[in-house]
């Protein structure tokens, strides 16, 4: 136990000395909100105010701005949840590509604490940047809404953000297995980066894709807990429209909207719920770690 805490705790150290490699590890959620407030705002809220405009309900046009920006900070922290683990784990292949890792094999570390020490350390630094993003998110929330946040929600989205560090941390260390030479996979990163905000629904929602696509992407774990963040963040602005206005007018509209932004959501014609994404998730987690491991096993061998 204290080899492989202390495996993981190098594994962090070298993420956390390299300032260019924080950066670029959460560029994408940078690059996200600032094309959200700077640009697409009024593109994504435009035309839902002007239609809330014609109709006689008593929802606010405020609330409707806030919900947009609730959506896009909820995704842009699963963003980072995917980004985070991708960039630590870039370490692994440095130290494949220097050599590194056959003084590692040599060590008193086990073969399981060395594939393991790889996989907290993304996972550890993965979560708490992501929660640091999360309480940042939450603090700027209650400023602009005016409203006090349930320290539950707070701790659900802590929950959410453990839960998809360790499936994209487990997911990237099979791809990463394939992956030989650290300018391969920072290559990979730049255009991986620029797609996964488009894939969980960072970036626009999934109901600007067709069907197809988006059942495609919602083969991929991210983009179903993408929704659960979701679900999380709006909950209590959605309650509070629609106890301001409780007509059917009113409850029609948001069922439009809810659809526009990808709050309700389908697969293969089938509402998802919370249960059935995390069932789907933890199989595939299962399944992604049980692969690692086996690969892993083969490569670091005594």
């Amino acid at each position: 136990m204290v080899r492989l805490l202390a495996f993981t705790e190098r594994n962090i150290l070298i993420y956390l000395k390299n300032k260019f490699q924080i950066f670029f590890s959460i560029l994408s959620s940078l690059i996200a909100l600032s094309l959200y407030f700077l640009f697409l705002r009024n593109v994504y809220t435009s035309s839902i105010i002007q239609a809330l405009e014609k109709l006689p309900i008593l929802i606010k046009k405020g609330d409707i701005l806030l919900l947009s920006d609730f959506l896009i900070i909820s995704a842009t922290i699963s963003l980072s949840t995917i980004t985070i683990p991708y960039t630590v784990l870039q370490t692994m292949i440095e130290d494949k590509e220097k050599k590194i890792d056959f003084d590692i094999i040599s060590s008193p570390l086990k073969r399981s604490e060395i594939i393991l020490g790889y996989f907290f350390s993304a996972v550890i630094a993965g979560f708490f940047i992501s929660s640091l993003f999360t309480i940042i998110s939450f603090i700027y929330m209650i400023n602009i809404s005016g409203y006090t946040i349930d320290i539950s929600v707070l701790l659900k989205i802590m929950c959410l953000n453990c839960i998809s560090t360790l499936s994209s941390t487990a997911l990237i260390m099979v791809f990463m297995s394939f992956t030989k030479r650290l300018a391969t996979a920072t290559a990979i990163y730049g255009l991986f980066s620029a797609i996964i905000g488009f894939v969980v629904g960072a970036y626009m929602p999934l109901s600007y894709f067709p069907k197809k696509v988006q059942h495609l992407f919602l083969l991929l774990p991210q983009t179903q807990l993408t929704h659960m963040y979701k679900n999380i963040y709006t909950k209590k602005l959605l309650s509070k429209i629609a106890e301001d206005d409780k007509s059917k007018i009113a409850t029609n509209f948001m069922d439009k909207i809810k659809g526009e932004y990808s709050i309700k959501i389908n697969f293969f014609n089938k509402p998802l719920d919370n249960t059935t994404i995390l069932i789907y998730v933890t199989v595939f987690f299962l399944i992604s770690l049980s692969l690692s491991i086996f690969i892993y096993s083969k490569k670091y061998k005594k």
